[in-house]
């Protein structure tokens, strides 16, 4: 059952944050942090109090907690990630901001980008944020954004992608299939203080990349 559609979810995973000060976050009450697991120790580090926390628990003891958790046994089908995305979704969020969930283990990162597409196809946008990086992905649309000090890298998620048109980037596109075999859109500069992205067709991932 949904209970709430005009908050964002803080999703905190357990991929390494080595440095807090980057993360910069005013919560509102119709907000909520939500954990997986072991971002139980991110969201603690920043002052931050779970409204909900759900995983197997396998890195904390669950009966130190003072608030909501839901507890699933380590054997299942579901990453602890996923079941918070799902857990986030059913309570009507449709905006997640992720943190901890890049730089770790690669297999779980690789799961989380699956994740973000997870959303994508349920009414949802996610985006993956570390210190150097931020991921999102797009569908059939048109994302504009203001210039950053990072590069923009555009690769296919689905097997193509088809209309890939850029404006405000160094390497202009028009039109263009991307494929997922190819990374013809790594490392793009912007050249305005505005830029934008359609893709047509497909699953695109936008990357925002720090050196």
């Amino acid at each position: 059952m949904q209970e709430n559609t005009a908050g964002i979810c803080y999703l905190f995973a357990a991929a390494p944050i080595n440095d807090y000060r980057w993360i910069r976050l005013r919560p509102t009450p119709q907000d909520l942090i939500l954990c997986a697991d072991g971002g139980i120790v991110h969201a603690k580090s920043l002052g931050l109090t779970p409204g909900l926390a759900v995983g197997d628990f396998d890195s904390c003891k669950r009966t130190e907690f003072d608030f909501q958790t839901m507890q699933f046994p380590p054997e299942k089908d579901d990453t602890d990630f996923m079941i918070a995305l799902k857990a986030g979704l059913s309570k009507g969020y449709r905006e997640f901001q992720i943190y901890g969930a890049l730089g770790g283990r690669l297999d779980h990162t690789l799961g989380n980008i699956q994740g973000v597409s997870f959303l994508k196809d349920h009414g949802a946008n996610g985006v993956l944020l570390d210190e150097k990086n931020q991921l999102r992905m797009l569908q059939n649309e048109t994302c504009s954004f203001p210039r950053q000090d990072a590069k923009v890298t555009l690769l296919s998620f689905s097997d193509c992608c088809v209309g890939v048109t850029t404006r405000g980037l160094q390497y202009p596109l028009k039109d263009a299939v991307l494929t997922s075999n190819v990374p013809l859109g790594v490392s793009n500069e912007f050249t305005g203080d505005i830029a934008s992205v359609t893709v047509r067709e497909g699953k695109l991932l936008l990357l925002f990349s720090k050196d």
